[in-house]
């Protein structure tokens, strides 16, 4: 109830939200959920989080609008006047965590994925032999991308896939899937959820795929953003670049760490060109990518 007044609050002051309400199936009924959403966060966080303490400290690795914070700032409710952002540079080795973009296929956005499966499968078995007998992380976007993966796989074209695979059950825990994946003799794992808050150091994985870029779903607080704001557009690729950047981050977690990263996806050199990723991810791109084909033209 007070989340509902404060909403209302906001939207007489002109700050729109947006709310869905969805309807699902428990215990042989059906319960509905409202969601309550704010566009501007602003002044939410500054009400419910900055104004707990006069001394804050934000740490990340993927801080977004790089090339320009302060817009970051401003999005938060953080006064740019009264807030430092400092830079430390990576200490992780640029060799120990390469990224390799000389295996992209096409845009899989659109339709691209189904449009280029075998090439996909066939760029797939061609790592999977290459890192054979070591574990690695292969990021979808999407369950049914994942399980349609495995679906594809046959023992005559595919043989270092074939038996070789563990499909993400989403209606299990991240942590209690990846640790029936280490415990399995599988070196594959397809996911669409594993690109933040998880830690695979070490054998735990030495490599990864980038199947898909992670575009944001198109729900409600993002339609609003992108078909009303200035610079929805851009917030829109800059969440994306976030997700692009976490999941690269998945296998190396400390400076003695090391493992390869491949995109699978052209996408991911238009995102790179229009969005300004960390300089440590990009000095670890082994020649810049060139896409002319990607179907996005915002």
């Amino acid at each position: 109830v007070e989340k509902i007044e404060y909403m209302k609050e906001e939207v007489d002051k002109g700050n729109h939200w947006v709310v869905e309400v969805d309807s699902t199936q428990y215990g042989g009924n059906y319960v509905k959920t409202l969601e309550l959403q704010p566009i501007n966060v602003s002044s939410f966080l500054r009400n419910n989080v900055w104004n707990r303490a006069s001394k804050r400290i934000i740490s990340t690795a993927t801080l977004p609008y790089r090339d320009n914070p302060d817009i970051w700032l401003h999005k938060v409710g953080l006064d740019p006047e009264k807030t430092k952002v400092i830079s430390v540079d990576m200490r992780f080795p640029v060799e120990n965590r390469p990224i390799h973009t000389d295996h992209m296929v096409a845009s899989m956005s659109s339709g691209g994925f189904e449009d280029n499966e075998q090439e996909v499968m066939e760029k797939l078995n061609e790592l999977a032999e290459k890192h054979y007998n070591t574990k690695g992380l292969v990021h979808t976007a999407s369950y049914g991308r994942a399980e349609r993966v495995a679906e594809l796989v046959n023992a005559d074209d595919h043989p270092y896939l074939h038996d070789n695979i563990f499909v993400h059950d989403g209606d299990e825990e991240p942590e209690v899937q990846i640790e029936q994946w280490e415990n399995s003799d599988r070196d594959i794992f397809l996911s669409p959820s594993m690109m933040e808050g998880i830690s695979l150091d070490g054998d735990r994985c030495r490599w990864q795929v980038l199947l898909k870029v992670p575009y944001p779903a198109m729900d409600s607080r993002t339609s609003y953003i992108v078909e009303n704001q200035k610079y929805g557009w851009v917030e829109y690729r800059e969440r994306a670049m976030i997700r692009v950047v976490q999941s690269y981050g998945r296998a190396i977690r400390h400076k003695d760490d090391f493992a390869d990263y491949y995109t699978l996806d052209s996408d991911f050199a238009d995102l790179i060109s229009r969005r300004t990723p960390p300089s440590w991810f990009r000095e670890a791109i082994g020649e810049e990518p060139v896409n002319d084909n990607s179907v996005f033209d915002y």
